[in-house]
């Protein structure tokens, strides 16, 4: 909406009473235990609050800084620091999840089992320092594996939680930030806290080494150590089996009747946006927080979600009654979250997807108010701006301009109104407005004699009177026009709660099946060229040379919603748009801290930028905790070209899964599936896939894809190679293109050889081997030609010297020992007629020629015209593993002489 509608919905200015649609709809919830249930779901979310709010002395650590990037990857609060220190580590189980998801989904799941069996069970309150000293347990239940990934702890033994093992981890700065958060939350000294914690942190599982702490805890931590065990227990099963598995291992702790878990399952919809929501109002009726969408008692404690599934704590709740409440509640939280627009041009007015979707009839005429309000205000099509449009004529806008745009004989209309039906005249037949902008003209010639700034004879109360006895009379028209051919929300809910196979398995005809879901459709799809998919574009389901296609009100109201986000996010809608699915993992644990005031998701958080006129950052690292109340977040994102594809793919990487979080890649409608990976790009490029960019499946190949994108960016950085390509600068993620690039590019910069060395060496890099090889033949080569350090040209001779021997070789037939003889006979004749080579042996030279052809061999360069072809690429990675053992070499020569010189001195 525009800024000349600041109204909220149901507040249009001017409306009448009787208009209002918002009632409160009463439902037939049945809740027993209700007042402790609410003590429950209030305490519970206060907890929340308490894990997620920075401290007073970190209220700045998320503002970047241009001058330490590490401050840019800085989150706040106690979750916010798991997610920034552990959101590289794997988690224990596979598919892969990071460490952190694996965290925080315990600490939700323990916490939230603290909170109901005491209140709701056992009818006690809670304790605030217990709660502290729990999250604060099951957040350090897995130091163990944080200690062993992030520090060197080779004389540490870190496979179980030893107390050396917790020590060490606060000996090392407590990354996690747990001893403000204690300090905040408890009222003992700070040994005491470590000495609970760590003595519950050894009895999460039973497994775990506990001898060491053995009565060295305080009383008020006794029994908590059964709440650690559900968080870690629960989560481990979900993650080796699934949800409802973990549901049927969580039941042993709450009786085994099935009074106290229950597990909601759903039909996950292709609509992933819908899905989102769906699941999200689920969570509302449920749980009842803040804001609902619909006024419901509270259910129960949300532990957490799936796609297709919702687990909490509580008592049961009907299925039927949940349904009716959902699908009230769906388009309620649809019209809050997202804008919907009529095409209100100067001239030209279409409902678009007003006359398609089920929200109420009032907010619809507030959207087409607002956008004439603001078509009229900037003077559009007219020589006249208005400073503000006044309330009482914004509320007949709709009308008068549904029946001058849309009517056919529209002039008729005015019949009745003879004050309004000579103005039209007036402005028909005059010349100050042309055929186009007449209907524009007329709304605004009417807007000016209802204020009276005109002194022509017309009379504004007159006017004002036809206008508003206009509106009333044509609502019903209006009304009716914008009336759905279906409902969206009932046609979504039900699908969503459909569980197993439907009923009527009749597959649509190719004509009357939706071309995004395959469902029955009866609306054609007329998006003209402002869409995701062309109007009359290729269909699966619709032949080329068909008729248009069809779409179902489902994915109708999806594309509105994509729309939404498209446009908010800075993007125009086309064809070319990508989406990135951002989520935690198959299982969110639900995080929701109440009323977040901005409704926006994730993503649209981390893409917000300070100056306006720019397009977002796809992965700004400002990244919110809260964020895990939605199931997934989409963001929409653009790539002119394949390297700004690549950007995006390093940008996700880097501020996005290396912080725990997971990404597909899809196109619109692609519909959200989890993957077994933490970034999937299902429709990659080709240089996507040779280069490991396209699908992420573990954390080691995550680092490795990150340091190859390191390597390439450095060499742009210092070289002249950018230019808009520098992701595409090799074909693929090898030794020889890698290795040439950055001898070609950065001789000088020896950081940027570092960083591919260690990329080369790298247990996850395929041609490890190949460097090693390439590293013999340049010791070789070394040894025949001795150290050179400030020609390029020297320090490559005697390699393309050979190279070329080998090549006249095969040009002459010669194989094997009399290949061998020749090019050892070159190579020797050229080093002893070099000044600067040295001593030279024939032992050396063909040591050096046999590791050379060895190399070839194994490479498949030992032919004429892949020799030919390579002879470059060969060179230049050859100069590469050359430089890098002349560093090696020159680091030795400076130790030794630094020994040299302490010997000297003692």
């Amino acid at each position: 909406m525009t800024d000349d509608s600041q109204s909220r919905i149901g507040e249009f200015p001017g409306s009448d009473s009787t208009e209002s649609e918002t009632s409160e709809t009463e439902y037939d919830f049945e809740v027993d235990n209700q007042e402790l249930i609410e003590k429950a779901t209030l305490t519970v979310l206060n907890y929340r609050r308490r894990i997620f709010q920075p401290l007073s002395d970190e209220s700045s650590d998320s503002v970047q800084s241009d001058e330490d990037s590490d401050e840019q990857a800085r989150l706040n609060g106690l979750a916010g620091k798991i997610i920034s220190a552990a959101g590289s580590y794997a988690g224990k189980y596979e598919p892969p999840v990071a460490l952190s998801t694996h965290i925080l989904n315990a600490v939700v799941v323990g916490l939230n089992a603290y909170v109901y069996d005491r209140i709701v069970r056992q009818e006690r309150d809670t304790d605030d320092e217990e709660a502290a000293l729990l999250i604060a347990g099951l957040a350090l239940h897995d130091a163990n594996k944080y200690v062993g990934a992030e520090y060197d702890t080779a004389d540490l033994d870190s496979t179980e939680n030893s107390e050396a093992v917790l020590d060490y981890y606060f000996e090392q700065g407590d990354d996690f930030g747990l001893l403000p958060f204690l300090d905040k939350n408890t009222e003992t000294g700070q040994e005491v806290d470590i000495a609970d914690v760590k003595w519950l942190v050894q009895r999460t599982e039973t497994k775990e080494s506990n001898s060491e702490t053995q009565g060295q805890s305080t009383r008020r931590v006794r029994g908590l150590e059964k709440y650690c065990r559900i968080g870690d227990g629960f989560v481990s099963k979900e993650g080796r089996d699934d949800l409802a598995s973990a549901a049927e291992w969580l039941e042993q702790f709450f009786g085994g009747d099935g009074t106290h878990v229950h597990h909601l399952q759903f039909n996950e919809l292709e609509q992933s946006l819908l899905n989102n929501h769906l699941l999200a109002t689920v969570k509302e009726v449920v749980e009842n927080p803040n804001n609902p969408a619909v006024a419901s008692p509270p259910h129960g404690v949300i532990l957490g979600s799936t796609p297709d599934s919702i687990l909490y704590l509580g008592e049961s709740i009907d299925r039927s009654i949940l349904q009716e409440a959902v699908t009230d509640g769906l388009m309620e939280r649809v019209t809050q979250q997202h804008d919907f627009n009529a095409k209100t041009e100067w001239n030209s007015f279409e409902y678009d997807i007003l006359a398609e979707v089920d929200i109420s009839f009032q907010t619809k005429r507030e959207i087409i108010a607002a956008g004439y309000a603001a078509t009229l205000r900037n003077g559009s099509g007219t020589d006249h701006e208005f400073e503000s449009i006044s309330d009482g004529y914004k509320e007949a806008l709709p009308e008068l301009a549904r029946t001058t745009f849309r009517e056919q004989d529209y002039e008729e209309a005015f019949d009745e109104y003879p004050t309004l039906y000579e103005l039209w005249t007036e402005v028909s037949t005059g010349e100050e407005y042309s055929a186009y902008s007449q209907k524009i003209g007329f709304l605004a010639e009417v807007f000016r004699r209802y204020r009276g700034s005109v002194e022509d004879g017309y009379d504004s109360e007159t006017i004002r009177q036809e206008v508003s006895d206009f509106s009333s009379a044509q609502r019903d028209s209006l009304r009716e026009d914008l009336a759905p051919e279906s409902e969206a929300g009932d046609v979504v809910s039900q699908r969503f709660f459909e569980v197993g196979l439907q009923s009527d398995m009749e597959v649509p005809a190719s004509d009357e099946m939706c071309f995004l879901c395959g469902q029955h459709a009866e609306r054609q799809y007329k998006k003209g060229g402002d869409a995701f998919y062309k109007t009359q574009s290729f269909s699966r389901r619709v032949a080329a040379e068909g008729s248009y296609k069809r779409i179902c009100s489902a994915c109708n109201l999806e594309h509105a919603l994509l729309r939404d986000i498209v446009e908010s996010t800075g993007y125009s809608v086309g064809s070319d748009i990508k989406i990135a699915f951002v989520y935690y993992d198959e299982f969110v644990g639900n995080l929701t801290i109440g009323a977040e005031g901005n409704p926006r998701r994730l993503v649209r958080f981390l893409t917000t930028s300070d100056d306006e006129d720019e397009l977002p950052d796809v992965s700004d690292p400002s990244l919110v905790a809260s964020s895990f109340v939605p199931q997934y977040h989409l963001h929409p994102f653009y790539a002119s070209s394949e390297n700004d594809r690549l950007r995006v793919v390093r940008e996700l990487l880097e501020t996005v899964v290396n912080r725990g979080f997971k990404v597909v890649i899809g196109k619109p409608f692609a519909g959200f599936r989890p993957q077994d990976a933490l970034l999937s790009d299902l429709n990659p490029t080709r240089r996507q896939t040779t280069i490991g960019a396209d699908r992420i499946e573990s954390f080691a190949e995550l680092e490795q894809t990150r340091r190859l994108f390191d390597i390439l960016r450095s060499i742009a950085d210092s070289s002249d190679y950018s230019g808009g390509r520098e992701l595409t600068s090799i074909q693929r993620d090898g030794f020889q293109p890698i290795a040439a690039l950055v001898a070609q590019e950065s001789e000088w910069f020896a950081s940027v050889r570092d960083r591919s060395h260690e990329h080369f060496t790298d247990d996850g890099f395929d041609e490890t081997q190949q460097y090693m090889m390439m590293r013999e033949v340049a010791r070789e080569g070394l040894n025949v030609y001795g150290q050179q350090y400030n020609s390029r040209y020297k320090k490559t001779k005697v390699f393309r010297l050979a190279l070329d021997a080998v090549l006249d070789s095969l040009n002459n037939g010669k194989e094997g020992e009399e290949l061998e003889e020749y090019v050892s006979g070159q190579v020797y004749k050229s080093a002893i007629e070099e000044d600067y080579a040295g001593r030279v042996t024939t032992e050396e030279v063909s040591e050096f020629v046999n590791k050379l052809l060895k190399f070839l061999r194994e490479d498949d360069s030992l032919d004429k015209q892949a020799l030919s072809r390579r002879r470059n690429t060969l060179t230049n990675a050859y100069l590469f593993a050359y430089d890098r053992l002349l560093n090696e070499l020159r680091q030795e020569d400076e130790a030794s002489e630094t020994s040299a010189e302490a010997e000297s001195d003692d």
